[in-house]
């Protein structure tokens, strides 16, 4: 498959012209999630720095999504990554730890943490719970 890319400056390198093309893309990515799951259009604020706070809160905590789940994806998988999947898990897992403090007991058990235990396993499926199924 052969593309195209096009630029008005015609002293730029090719391969300038194809990296700035993806972080393009990347950049309207990063916009489009945090209109959507962040709430990027929703602030009614006038003043110019709460306008500033707001829309660096809302594109910094997609940026910090993305790269915790970069970092928690298994590779193999090839799954997309999902802004919508890690609030739901971020929203299980303070629901947990809720409960587990409610109760007294300790959410940074041993077992828990032990990728090869059986209570590691229920309570990954407990964070996965609610998420879309790919």
């Amino acid at each position: 498959m052969t593309k195209m890319f096009f630029s008005t400056d015609i002293n730029m390198d090719a391969l300038d012209i194809v990296k700035y093309y993806k972080a393009r893309f990347q950049i309207e990515y990063l916009y489009r999630d945090a209109k959507q799951f962040t709430g990027l259009e929703h602030c009614q604020a006038r003043s110019g720095n709460k306008l500033y706070f707001h829309f660096n809160t809302c594109l910094t905590s997609v940026s910090l999504c993305k790269i915790l789940l970069r970092d928690d994806v298994d590779k193999s998988l090839q799954m997309p990554l999902s802004i919508s999947d890690m609030k739901t898990e971020f929203r299980n897992r303070n629901m947990i730890y809720r409960i587990f403090s409610m109760y007294g007991f300790d959410h940074t058990l041993k077992k828990i943490n032990q990728k090869d235990s059986i209570e590691y396993k229920i309570y990954r499926n407990l964070l996965n719970f609610g998420k879309i199924a790919a």
